[in-house]
């Protein structure tokens, strides 16, 4: 599956385009008229938005995308609550707080979305927040804030240590050594990578 990066927003926040033609964007963090731009730039059609938590620097751009697009939206059904709350999406770190907007597609762990060129599957793995998933497709694993390139998501943002940590273990059980970590900040990564280099899986 082609998967094309953009990088978003004040945090630096990588949003990726999966798929051949009709693409799903997962995390619309910010800049809807730039992702509009570019999509119309390379010819793309935005299908589905798939959200993996509901923090602001993740779905700031949500609501006036699915407005311009009428994409439809894949989203935990923890996370939710966020939108619209700038102390539970914790926007007022920068001042933004993510629109309220029409879920299309509840998410509760073990979905598969189909797309164009593969499908992902939906894993629940809270910790970073209460309703934050990853996107497994073949190869790659879309994680969100779960963990970075030899670090791991912030757990005391409404989240929970050992819950992460439980997360990165399932996640972890259920991809191979050398599948691509597409993570919400930051560079890409491996399992195999992470089990040498990352403190907090030793």
């Amino acid at each position: 599956m082609k998967i094309r990066k953009l990088v978003l927003g004040q945090l630096g926040t990588n949003a990726y385009l999966l798929g051949e033609k009709r693409v799903a964007l997962v995390d619309p963090a910010a800049n809807a008229k730039g992702i509009v731009d570019f999509l119309e730039k390379e010819g793309l059609v935005l299908d589905k938005i798939l959200v993996t938590h509901g923090h602001f620097d993740h779905v700031c751009a949500l609501k006036a995308l699915k407005d311009i697009t009428g994409a439809k939206v894949y989203m935990h059904k923890d996370d939710i609550s966020m939108l619209g709350s700038m102390e539970k999406s914790f926007g007022f770190m920068t001042g933004e707080t993510p629109e309220k907007c029409e879920i299309d597609f509840v998410l509760e762990g073990g979905e598969e979305i189909e797309l164009d060129g593969g499908k992902v599957t939906v894993m629940h793995t809270p910790g970073h927040s209460q309703g934050s998933v990853s996107y497994i497709g073949e190869g790659f694993v879309c994680a969100g804030d779960l963990i970075f390139r030899e670090s791991i998501g912030r757990y005391d943002l409404g989240g929970d240590y050992a819950i992460e940590m439980a997360s990165i273990g399932k996640l972890f059980d259920a991809i191979e050594n050398d599948w691509t970590i597409l993570p919400g900040h930051g560079a890409e990564t491996t399992k195999e990578h992470e089990e040498k280099h990352n403190p907090y899986l030793g």
